[in-house]
């Protein structure tokens, strides 16, 4: 059968800066394509600290996603897919690291 879910995201606030986080959704083991193969629009959610939202974006047909025009300071960035577990990762971008581009999230099958 056929159904529908409505989703109610909470909207997120950027402050706006200098910074950049980046990187790549890529197939991970135990699926049915290959290991490393690229991930199109797959969401990843970005937070503060405390868990504010920040913002979303989805990975494009190359896998690639990213956050731009970002404060200074530590971020949670985590995947979302349904039925995975989606421990978050800590993104720091400082004055001497503004631009964080080599983040990688593998999607595997647990």
């Amino acid at each position: 059968g056929t159904g529908s879910v409505n989703i109610f995201m909470i909207g997120g606030t950027n402050a706006g800066g200098p910074g950049f986080i980046g990187g790549s959704v890529l197939q991970g083991a135990n699926k049915t394509t290959a290991v490393g193969d690229p991930l199109n629009k797959r969401i990843i959610i970005l937070t503060t600290m405390s868990g504010q939202p920040v913002g979303y974006a989805y990975s494009d047909a190359a896998g690639h996603f990213s956050f731009s025009n970002l404060a200074y300071g530590s971020y949670k960035l985590f995947g979302d897919a349904g039925g995975k577990t989606h421990p978050a990762l800590t993104v720091t971008i400082s004055a001497t690291q503004p631009s964080v581009n080599n983040v990688v999230f593998e999607e595997n099958n647990c």
